[in-house]
């Protein structure tokens, strides 16, 4: 994060002052004068509630351990939305199987009369469906006190970036500060943006139909309807997938500095000529267990999302990048964006994974310095059954991120995972090519 922060700090010093600080609000840098003054970020920390309980993603926003909190309208919009999916999942299976001219007309096919417009359908119902699944799923982790670390979220917001309260050393604070503000702003950025293109997009899809024009009235009023039922569906259903991705992000560089903060203590107290203070040495006892419940805090709620995740979405893309080239969509454009969004969410996902086996590798360079420590200090094990805990919790098998009840993710996964899905693309190519008849 500080070679990207240099680097573009390089390039704006070369420009006055002004340009500067635009290159940096492009960004989503800090201002030089703003390192220290959270107030932006506190905003922008508002404002990513604000969309999550606006997109009724959320019952309680930030405020995860106020049980008794919940937005007005939850049930209902969530029921609206629920019911919007099902009859667009329905829709679009249906325009999967049937190809009467009057089917495709009072369904409003905004691919009608183009070549693979089943297939596209279907792809579409698929997208819809899988999100909409991650949809309630999140909801449902909410409902049985899973999304508790957003709770951070609020005490940043409030508090500001305390050493403390986030369990940070200095330097790791002010690292983790510009990591979270960058996140954070970006991702705010996309949501706002899809917010206001799906629509866009929806509109120019249906317009640009073949068969859209004023000899058909028909469709025309057909498809203003679906218009407005489609937009519906993928703004709340899309966006609120953008804003479970953007929480789930800008609690990623917490875990990171945490960890780096236990590992700089580390190195500090070994490397330093004179012996620590018992005191310094169970106060690091107490750090490393916080760390690590908060790391099993995060494997409990979590696992079975990044089942879902690595499993379910990453077979989709697989399906688009399949499917994009292979049909005959009768549109290069379609094609190439289909493909795009497969590759695109198999490369995110890849991130997502290489970062999470990145947390395992940094916890072995604690188990490293701290066992290094240890033995500089000459510790009495009888009398310090902590250090034996910790050692033992660091190195046990079940500490990282987990998928499931399956493994500990670490970063050898990334390979797996990536050689994994260009098999499944290739055995895509290879068994079901055949049966599509284009």
């Amino acid at each position: 994060m500080d070679r990207i922060k240099n680097f573009f700090s390089l390039i704006a010093d070369r420009f006055p002052s002004q340009f500067k600080s635009l290159i940096n609000k492009i960004f989503g840098l800090l201002d030089d004068e703003n390192v220290d003054d959270y107030t932006e970020t506190a905003n922008r920390l508002q404002d990513l509630e604000n969309i999550a309980l606006w997109l009724y993603i959320t019952r309680r926003g930030h405020d995860q351990d106020k049980r008794e909190i919940v937005q007005s309208g939850y049930h209902l919009m969530n029921n609206l939305i629920r019911i919007s999916a099902i009859i667009l999942c329905t829709r679009l299976f249906i325009l999967c199987y049937e190809t009467s001219d009057e089917m495709q007309i009072y369904l409003a096919n905004p691919f009608y009369k183009l070549q693979g417009a089943q297939a596209i359908a279907f792809m579409i119902s698929s997208l819809v469906f899988t999100l909409s699944l991650l949809r309630e799923y999140i909801m449902y982790l909410e409902d049985i006190g899973s999304s508790i670390l957003l709770t951070y979220l609020r005490d940043i917001r409030q508090y500001g970036f305390d050493c403390k309260r986030l369990g940070l050393t200095e330097k790791q604070r002010k690292k983790f500060r510009v990591a979270f503000h960058l996140i954070l702003v970006n991702w705010y950025r996309i949501i706002q943006f899809n917010i206001y293109i799906i629509p866009a997009f929806i509109a120019i899809v249906h317009l640009v139909n073949p068969a859209f024009g004023l000899d058909n009235p028909t469709l025309i009023i057909t498809s203003f309807f679906w218009f407005l039922s489609e937009s519906f569906c993928f703004i709340y259903v899309a966006c609120g997938t953008f804003d479970i991705g953007a929480h789930i992000t800008v609690l990623v560089p917490l875990f990171i500095f945490k960890i780096e903060s236990i590992i700089e203590l580390n190195e500090r107290y070994l490397f330093s000529p004179k012996s620590i203070e018992p005191h310094l040495l169970r106060q690091l006892n107490i750090d490393t267990i916080r760390l690590l419940n908060l790391l099993d805090v995060m494997s409990r709620d979590l696992r079975y999302l990044f089942v879902f995740v690595i499993v379910g979405i990453s077979f989709l893309a697989d399906t688009f990048i399949f499917l994009g080239p292979i049909l005959h969509i009768g549109s290069t454009i379609l094609q190439n964006f289909f493909s795009t969004l497969g590759f695109f969410i198999l490369f995110a996902i890849g991130l997502i994974s290489y970062a999470a086996g990145n947390l395992h590798g940094r916890l072995i360079i604690i188990h490293k310095r701290y066992t290094s420590l240890l033995a500089k200090e000459k510790v009495d094990f009888g009398t310090h059954s902590k250090a034996m805990e910790v050692l033992d919790r660091i190195m046990g098998p079940f500490t990282g991120v987990k998928i499931g009840d399956f493994c500990t993710i670490d970063r050898y996964l990334f390979v797996v995972y990536i050689m994994e899905n260009a098999s499944m693309i290739m055995l895509l190519v290879c068994n079901a090519q055949s049966y599509i008849n284009y």
